[in-house]
């Protein structure tokens, strides 16, 4: 794990320690950083960045280690002080207090293998399941699981939270789920493109050549305000 300074590109920090595969992004926190891996070899590190400079290997800066039970595909998620990841891609939890390295599970969860990186909104966590089904739990020490939910088609990507709006990509469909209407619906449009279908540059102002790849729907959002415009993208290249 190496830390670079964006200015000059030399290296500050660098900590070894995790195996030469690494897919889970680190998080980081205040002055922690803390990564994992699983594949060769089961790894996780939690670095102190205050004053960190040089190798800091065998150094006070390494909080803590693990060698069992660490993330492969999906992500760790740090909220609060508390650090929530997957067993490889098990329905395996830990919750583990990011300070002292103390796991508090770990859980088995009703749900199936996992890609998707577990993702925090509104005191809640949300995990989703290969399958497409979603477990929302309370944040806290303990899985209180306060619902589950299915769309009826494979999920690999990560959930995507915007205001009071959850994103789930399935394999043939972008889901948005909210818990309000959207505002101002009348300025809104949806324009789902099926599959194979492209459309030309002036057939929808604003927006460009659209080539959905096969197997998948192209979900677009356009604004009547020029300045407000945005789009979501399944696979198409804009």
């Amino acid at each position: 794990l190496r830390a670079y300074d964006l200015r000059t590109g030399k290296v500050i920090w660098s900590c070894g320690g995790l195996p030469n595969t690494v897919v889970a992004s680190p998080v980081a926190a205040g002055s922690r950083v803390i990564a994992g891996a699983s594949y060769v070899r089961r790894a996780m590190i939690a670095i102190d960045l205050e004053h960190a400079k040089g190798d800091l290997t065998d150094t006070d800066h390494v909080l803590w280690r693990r060698r069992t039970g660490t993330p492969y595909v999906p992500s760790p998620l740090l909220q609060d002080d508390t650090l929530y990841f997957f067993h490889h891609y098990q329905n395996i939890l830990s919750i583990v207090d990011a300070r002292t390295g103390r796991d508090h599970g770990p859980f088995r969860l009703p749900l199936r293998s996992l890609y998707a990186s577990p993702v925090a909104g509104d005191n809640r966590v949300y995990l989703t399941d290969l399958t497409g089904a979603t477990l929302v739990l309370a944040h806290g020490n303990k899985p209180k699981i306060l619902a589950r939910n299915e769309i009826g088609e494979p999920v690999s990507a990560s959930p995507a939270l915007a205001g009071n709006e959850l994103y789930l990509r399935g394999m043939r469909h972008l889901f948005c789920i909210a818990q309000d209407k959207i505002p101002n619906p009348e300025n809104r449009k949806w324009i789902i493109v099926d599959i194979g279908v492209t459309f030309a540059d002036d057939t929808i102002p604003g927006i460009d050549l659209i080539y959905p790849d096969p197997g998948f729907i192209c979900l677009l959002y356009t604004s009547d305000a020029a300045d407000e415009r945005s789009s979501v993208d399944l696979g198409g290249r804009r």
